[in-house]
């Protein structure tokens, strides 16, 4: 079986956008990879994925589908699984695993 590519665009020093209120993460976006990564590592899908964290840039060659969807205003990071983003402003565990699943079937 081929592997559900789930890959995170961010810059890990930053931390996401908020909406203005003042109620930002307190994550920066590499902080939020690295407790993405400690829980995703103990499931059972684990070998079932090639996970990858890419630092953004303008310059993202072969990634037009990640530019597109920031360029379209969903802030980073942006969550993609096998080539289509999935989610933005943050790496949501949960609904992750039940993609994976989805694509697993």
């Amino acid at each position: 079986m081929e592997k559900i590519k789930v890959e995170v665009f961010g810059m890990k020093d930053q931390y996401p956008a908020t909406g203005g209120c003042g109620c930002g993460p307190a994550q920066s976006m590499g902080e939020m990879y690295s407790e993405f990564m400690e829980r995703i590592s103990s499931n059972e899908l684990y070998e079932n994925m090639e996970i990858t964290f890419v630092e953004y840039s303008n310059d993202l060659e072969g990634f037009d589908y990640v530019k597109e969807a920031h360029g379209r205003g969903y802030s980073l990071p942006l969550t993609a699984i096998n080539g289509r983003v999935r989610f933005h402003s943050s790496i949501p565990f949960n609904q992750v695993i039940r993609l994976v699943k989805q694509q697993m079937k």
